[in-house]
């Protein structure tokens, strides 16, 4: 999904998802405490929505869910229901509240929700947050986590796909980490560890990645600087395009074996191994296109006035 059109439609999910009020002037209540549990399928799965507040979400060998933690002060209601194979946990507003979903957490000493999550391991886990900020650890299966001004902090063993528009996103990726999706406006990306598969797009955030070795990865920025430390799998592919945003590569080990396709308009080309780049002989641009090896893999990177860098990292 196109990331503007991500960021129009969880705000409608939440516009429709909750009803405004004029804010509270008064005095906050009292935090209600949580502690509610369900059995649970230690293969199912889960969907969260959360307006704001920090919730963080911990896998465990239990086949239940258990929710623990306070509401915040302005009031609300869990709602966690279990069916078959699926469970859905939501925190609304209570009916008549005096203060709207814009407001959830502004009035005078109130406080935000504050949750605790523990689901069973395996289980699949779907969040869809405003401006929560959220913790996932310990957690084997499938994750699809979406927000708009929350922080995302996971720790991934299979595939996931996290995307925010303004949120930071901190990733630690498994050994065994098969594919991962990746998405930014303006907030920050940073990953660690990860194999197999990676796509990343962000629009003015900066990405790092400190990754494993990667047979497919994939990186489109428009003003956000890209720092990549990899290895690339003996037929693997590395696609990176920029307009403004720098993108920086140090190869982990020796050069992959690849034929290397690089390209920048107006701004400055540089590898520590092969030929020296090409200027265009009429107009701007630089260009650098050789083959490393057997040339099984492929090396493709394009940049309208960012600058590009490749080394290798021992």
């Amino acid at each position: 999904m196109n990331l503007s059109r991500f960021r129009l439609a969880l705000i409608c999910i939440a516009a429709a998802t909750y009803l405004c009020g004029p804010p509270s002037h008064g005095a906050a209540a009292a935090s209600a405490p949580v502690d509610e549990h369900r059995p649970a399928d230690p293969q199912g799965e889960i969907e969260i929505t959360l307006l704001s507040g920090h919730i963080e979400v911990v896998g465990w060998d239990k086949p239940e869910i258990a929710v623990s933690g306070s509401l915040g002060s302005d009031g609300g209601k869990l709602d966690l229901a279990v069916s078959g194979k699926r469970a859905t946990l939501r925190l609304t507003r209570n009916e008549g509240s005096s203060s709207g979903w814009l407001h959830w957490g502004l009035g005078v000493g109130s406080s935000e929700p504050q949750l605790t999550v523990r689901i069973p391991r395996a289980t699949r886990l779907a969040a869809n947050l405003v401006s929560a900020d959220l913790v996932v650890q310990d957690l084997a299966g499938e994750q699809d986590l979406r927000t708009v001004s929350g922080d995302v902090n996971t720790t991934v063993q299979g595939f996931a796909n996290v995307h925010t528009v303004s949120g930071d996103i901190h990733l630690n990726a498994g050994p065994d980490s098969s594919r991962l999706e990746l998405g930014s406006v303006s907030g920050a990306i940073e990953v660690t560890g990860g194999r197999g598969d990676i796509s990343v797009e962000t629009v003015s955030g900066d990405g790092t990645f400190d990754l494993g070795a990667v047979s497919r990865a994939r990186f489109k920025t428009v003003s956000g600087d890209e720092h990549v430390a990899m290895a690339l799998t003996a037929d693997g592919s590395l696609e990176a395009e920029s307009v403004s945003g720098d993108i920086t590569v140090d190869f982990i080990g020796a050069v992959p074996a690849a034929q290397f396709e690089l390209e920048s308009f107006t701004g400055d080309l540089k590898a520590c191994f092969g030929p020296k780049e090409s200027h265009e002989e009429y107009g701007p641009g630089t260009r650098l296109d050789y083959t490393q090896g057997a040339g099984t893999g492929r090396v493709h990177i394009v940049s309208k006035s960012g600058d590009v860098v490749l080394c290798t990292k021992h």
